[in-house]
């Protein structure tokens, strides 16, 4: 569909609006010379056309692909199976970053900013990477690493996927929430 085979596809996913620093991704896109790296961008919103118009004017249609929004039950599964990596380059106000769980889930590690939601669910080094808060820089240094190393890109995913299983299944979630209540109730307050 958007002709990606044989290349390292970099998913974005999520809301086209300023914080969740799309402008850093093209940035670091720009400054990647490899052509065999592409980033996919799924979502949309208010500052869509911007990011367009952006990429167009210096000339990264082949390098930043635009997919629009996708839905759980269409073609959003396919998008995280199809990525080698998801990028949540968020520069301020990101809580947590459910897309980074998606990810996992998907055996997809993930390069996120250095907020403390998206940051307190990736391992540096063992199911993702770090980029510095709106460092164009540190995000394309971290994607060359992870595109650059199959094996480690490999080893992550397996990494994440382990996580997504024993830590943030219903299942796991529950447990958790369990044992805060008996914590609290065990508490004099």
């Amino acid at each position: 569909k958007h002709g990606l085979l044989g290349k390292t596809v970099v998913l974005f996913v999520g809301n086209l609006q300023p914080f969740k620093g799309i402008q850093v991704l093209i940035d670091a896109m720009a400054g990647i010379e490899d052509k065999d790296i592409v980033a996919v961008i799924v979502g949309g919103g208010y500052a869509e056309e911007q990011y367009r118009k952006d990429v167009s004017d210096r000339k990264l249609n082949d390098k930043v692909i635009f997919a629009g929004p996708q839905t759980p039950s269409g073609d959003l599964p396919d998008y995280y199976r199809t990525a080698d990596f998801l990028v949540l380059p968020s520069t301020h106000s990101e809580s947590f970053g459910l897309v980074v769980l998606e990810s996992f889930a998907s055996g997809k590690p993930a390069i996120v900013s250095a907020l403390p939601g998206p940051a307190a669910i990736v391992d540096a080094g063992k199911d993702g990477l770090i980029a510095e808060v709106g460092d164009a820089d540190s995000l394309r240094s971290q994607i060359l690493a992870l595109h650059q190393n199959s094996t480690l890109k490999e080893q992550m995913g397996m990494a994440a996927l382990k996580k997504a299983r024993e830590k943030y299944t219903w299942e796991a979630v529950a447990r958790t929430l369990e044992e805060a209540f008996y914590q609290i109730k065990g508490a004099k307050i």
